[in-house]
């Protein structure tokens, strides 16, 4: 009996205590394929169940290839990127009407006309314009 509450004691203690999370602690979410990508139904669904589950903030990226479709004539300009917006617009309204903050990342690949290529497989990858990129993050910034 002896040597098998020896052998119990290792196991006991390889077993992790409980964790709560500290009442101040921000919970973030994100899953931009089910947010963005999903349409309108999946992106509610996907929202009131992060509502739910005590999400306080929502984060998406905001890819550059993905909203400059085509070369605006004013990159800093929201309205010059056209409807291309609408998937990210509807995101953030939506989470603003659960009480949910967003936490917006802008991020690459650059979209092929402001960047070389380092291989066909690699479009916007290559020294992409720091110029163009500062006027896309100027947009975000105006729109939201």
């Amino acid at each position: 009996m002896r040597r098998l509450a020896l052998a119990l004691i290792p196991l006991a203690l390889a077993v992790p205590a409980t964790a709560d999370a500290a009442a101040r602690q921000v919970r973030i979410f994100q899953d931009d394929r089910m947010l963005v990508y999903s349409g309108p139904l999946v992106r509610a669904a996907n929202l009131d169940a992060a509502k739910q589950m005590g999400v306080d903030v929502i984060r998406v990226q905001f890819v550059w290839r993905n909203i400059a479709l085509q070369k605006p004539r004013d990159a800093s300009d929201p309205a010059a990127y056209g409807t291309a917006w609408s998937n990210w617009d509807s995101l953030v309204l939506e989470a603003r009407k659960r009480g949910l903050k967003v936490l917006a990342t802008l991020t690459g690949p650059a979209p092929s006309w402001a960047a070389g290529t380092t291989d066909k497989y690699y479009a916007g990858s290559r020294y992409p314009s720091s110029k163009a990129f500062g006027q896309f993050v100027a947009a975000v910034g105006r729109r939201y």
